[in-house]
């Protein structure tokens, strides 16, 4: 039986904290977060989904799903729900 695993990030948010930037497009050293994250995992991950209500910012990982939370304005719960 061959299983297949999925890993999950996370790119939403209120981002308040950051003035409305997205966190995960925050560039560090010259490579954005996002990019850092999708770079170590996807060599373990079979299929990698990318939760973000605003899936414009994310059109250069189109490699990977890109799914919108289905409840909003719940925090996290809602991007893992939307995930699975």
């Amino acid at each position: 039986m061959v299983h297949s695993i999925s890993g999950i990030i996370l790119a939403g948010g209120a981002n308040r904290r950051f003035n409305g930037m997205t966190k995960s497009n925050i560039i560090i050293d010259g490579k954005t977060i996002i990019s850092r994250i999708t770079d170590t995992i996807r060599d373990i991950f079979d299929e990698i989904i990318i939760v973000t209500n605003t899936p414009e910012e994310f059109k250069e990982y189109n490699k990977y799903k890109i799914v919108s939370d289905q409840f909003l304005k719940v925090g996290p719960i809602g991007g893992i729900h939307a995930a699975l």
